[in-house]
């Protein structure tokens, strides 16, 4: 069928499986075809994304074949990555062959879905690798979790949502207790179009495109489609549907707020880490102002701890948050300060940086 390098078929595959973990498939199918360009192709589909890998090698009979992708990432495992790799079908057997005669054997399982078609884009954007993998890995942890009850309340919270209006462009995610806007820098979007992108797809993605490269986005002619072409690498992402949540009220600026609170920020986060070491299941922290000193404690009261911070305002109170939301707010900044603002009592947190303005978090109370 064609010959490749060891090392090549066995990273290529890998990876594909480490996009399929990613989706939370098990085991899902894996098609390879090739034709007499002298190209294989490796792809696998989900509900939510379709991703196709494509490889030079030295075809020797055009085909299309399946096999388990676990099971083929397990047998390429072995393989030597300096020799010469034969992949070879016959009788339902696929082949890994090298050497004088040593071979890994694996089923081949009943193919009825060969296709990988990529819908007609009239425009495309392009971003460097890098912008797109960091603003996936910082917006991950404020996604809705699937199953969860936000998620089935608004299925639209299981990804992130950009809006470009004029040359602005905003990025938004939330799980219902905290939220996150970013104004992304370097990067363009389409024009008045709201896109949400279920995060999952995204994460997969990460796993197979070029770290080093530009990664391409384009969507289809009715908007439902998003399709992500980066160097060897093409995924056809199923937009979610829905309106998104209004996020903005839920966030307030220095000049609108009541309280105003200032964290020394590697401080807070290692207080809240504590918390979350001494608290696993329920890590409240409770921040509390004593005069001029402000104290963090676990609420029953095994861990008090003063940090450098001070409140000002008409409405400073002493509040309860849950720390895993801190630290993952407070590990996004790499200022020495943060600023949590209230505008009433009880009111979610908006957690913000004067060094970085195009990053806002916000963070839900909890009670004590």
């Amino acid at each position: 069928m064609f010959k490749i390098e060891g090392v090549k078929l066995q990273e290529t595959v890998k990876e594909l499986q480490t996009s399929a973990s990613r989706l939370g498939l098990s085991d899902p199918k894996l098609i390879i075809t090739t034709n007499k360009e002298n190209k294989v192709t490796l792809f696998f589909n989900s509900e939510e994304v379709c991703i196709k890998r494509e490889l030079h090698a030295e075809v020797t009979k055009e085909a299309t074949i399946s096999t388990t992708l676990r099971e083929a990432s397990l047998k390429a495992s072995i393989l030597p990555k300096e020799q010469t790799v034969e992949v070879i079908p016959d009788k339902g057997i696929l082949q890994f062959c090298w050497g004088r005669s040593s071979h890994v054997k694996m089923q081949l399982i009943t193919e009825t879905e060969a296709s990988f078609s990529v819908p007609e884009v009239t425009s495309w954007v392009e971003w460097g690798a890098s912008h797109f993998q960091g603003l996936i890995a910082a917006l991950f942890p404020f996604c809705a979790v699937s199953g969860s009850a936000p998620a089935k309340k608004s299925p639209v919270t299981m990804g992130i949502n950009i809006f470009k209006d004029k040359k602005e462009i905003m990025v938004k995610a939330t799980d219902g207790q905290t939220a996150i806007r970013v104004m992304p820098k370097d990067v363009d979007w389409f024009e008045k179009t709201t896109t949400s992108i279920p995060i999952r797809a995204l994460l997969a993605l990460t796993e197979v495109i070029d770290s080093k490269g530009i990664v391409k986005l384009g969507l289809n002619e009715d908007k439902s489609l998003l399709i992500v072409s980066s160097s060897n690498t093409v995924s056809v992402v199923r937009l979610l549907i829905g309106q998104y949540p209004n996020l903005d009220p839920a966030f307030v600026s220095t000049t609108d707020a009541g309280a105003i609170w200032t964290f020394d920020r590697l401080e807070l986060l290692s207080l809240a880490r504590s918390v979350s070491k001494l608290n696993g299941k329920e890590p409240i922290l409770k921040l509390q102002k004593e005069g001029s000193k402000v104290f963090g404690l676990t609420v029953d009261g095994s861990l008090k701890q003063q940090i450098g911070a001070f409140g000002e305002g008409d409405n400073v109170n002493d509040f309860c948050i849950n720390a895993r939301n801190v630290e993952k707010a407070a590990i996004l900044y790499r200022s020495e300060e943060l600023i949590f603002t209230q505008r009433t009592n009880l009111a979610p947190m908006t957690v913000t940086s004067e060094e970085d303005e195009s990053l806002e978090v916000m963070i839900s109370l909890v009670k004590e």
